[in-house]
């Protein structure tokens, strides 16, 4: 499912709202940063940020998976408790069924 370091890149990146200032935290370049949040949107099955060149926000979906994501871990949780909740046909964010997207290229 998710890995804990793709789960750290989503909640810096959706805090930040910028990729290269989340980038800069993390202490990575911002390609491979990209890289993880696209690896994750595709396992999710939907988009998390809008993107443009002057902006990042937060999708309905991205809204949704940030407050379970940014939850403090408890006992045995970690990314495959976060992505149970999000498998796409089982459960509507913000109003929004989930789907699969194509593959990354």
């Amino acid at each position: 499912m998710f890995e804990l370091s793709q789960l750290r890149c989503f909640t810096t990146v959706a805090t930040e709202l910028n990729f290269r200032r989340a980038a800069e935290r993390l202490n990575m370049t911002q390609p491979p940063l990209t890289r993880q949040i696209q690896l994750l949107e595709h396992q999710i099955g939907a988009a998390l940020f809008t993107r443009n060149t002057r902006s990042v926000r937060l999708t309905a979906a991205g809204r949704a998976f940030f407050l379970e994501a940014r939850e403090p871990a408890g006992p045995g949780r970690d990314g495959r408790a976060v992505g149970a909740a999000f498998r796409p046909g089982r459960h509507r964010l913000g109003g929004h069924q989930l789907r699969r997207q194509r593959p990354c290229t």
